[in-house]
């Protein structure tokens, strides 16, 4: 059985621009027990590796998709108009409360990618501390110390290859040591993801999975890809991933989820079965957001 840890490596922006992972709610928690048939153990598995996927993905509307808006409301305040890819997106106005320090928006994108269909709405919360621990209310490169961001939304998403999609999502994380450009900032943070897909792959075809899945990150390092530069940053460190869904025709199952970022737009995932103690690993497209094959 392999340890529930992650390595990643990660481009991201400003305090991370694309890293991803989430899924979708049960009634039940995480270890409210499993009775899945033996037989379907390697298909729920797979099942697993598919909603990931999609909760990792940038192009999915993932955590990747919010890490990205992050960048955009430290540096403009908003989340803009249109995407690169001419998608509309409404965006309010951060409202700034000076007294806490937070800065609070709004933000609704309809997203149309190749067979992906996006429409979320989400409620963003960010921070700005300065290196004398006070309250800013923009950023400013080198003054700058950490930064606390948090969110709330709903994701409404339609693939037509593998899964349809109807979840919520939240998160919030902390990166600190974005002053100091002699060191490497430190990233701490979780995100989780509920709700009910409905999968439409050859061995899962049909079946829906109310599901919830959260990670957690602990101190992970932003590694500058460019000396003194505020934008760009890989992520390396761990994170641990738990599990747990119930599908239509009531079966249980948990998993215990390691990630591993390849550094190529992929990512490996190994996937135990906490009922038996047996690790199934795959590989997932982060970009797009998709299981793409069965790992070696």
């Amino acid at each position: 059985m392999k340890a529930s840890a992650v390595v990643f490596a990660l481009a991201v922006g400003l305090m991370v621009s694309a890293l991803v992972v989430g899924c979708k709610s049960t009634t039940e928690p995480f270890g409210a027990g499993s009775n899945e048939p033996a037989s379907m153990a390697a298909n729920n598995s797979e099942a697993t590796a598919d909603m990931t996927a999609t909760a990792l993905g940038n192009q999915s509307g993932g955590l990747g998709m919010t890490l990205g808006d992050s960048y955009h409301l430290a540096t403009t305040g908003t989340v803009g108009i249109t995407d690169y890819k001419g998608n509309s997106i409404a965006s309010s106005n951060a409202i700034y409360d000076s007294t806490s320090g937070w800065h609070t928006l709004t933000v609704t994108k309809n997203i149309t990618w190749g067979f992906s269909s996006i429409t979320s709405d989400f409620v963003y919360q960010y921070q700005f501390i300065d290196t004398a621990g006070k309250y800013q209310r923009e950023w400013k490169k080198g003054l700058i110390s950490s930064m606390n961001f948090k969110f709330a939304g709903v994701r409404d998403r339609e693939r037509g290859t593998r899964l349809d999609i109807d979840d919520t999502a939240s998160g919030n994380w902390t990166i600190t040591g974005l002053a100091n450009f002699n060191t490497n900032p430190i990233f701490t943070g979780s995100y989780s993801r509920s709700g009910a897909d409905t999968l439409l792959t050859e061995k899962n075809n049909l079946r829906t999975l109310s599901h919830n899945l959260n990670i957690t990150f602990a101190n992970d390092t932003l590694i500058r890809l460019l000396p003194n530069n505020d934008k760009y940053f890989f992520l390396s460190g761990s994170a641990s991933s738990t599990f747990h869904a119930a599908d239509n025709k009531g079966n249980t199952f948990d998993r215990v989820v390691a990630l591993t970022y390849n550094g190529n737009g992929t990512a490996t995932l190994d996937v135990t079965r906490t009922k038996d103690g047996v690790t199934d690993t795959f590989t997932v497209d982060v970009v797009v957001g998709i299981f793409d094959r069965w790992g070696r």
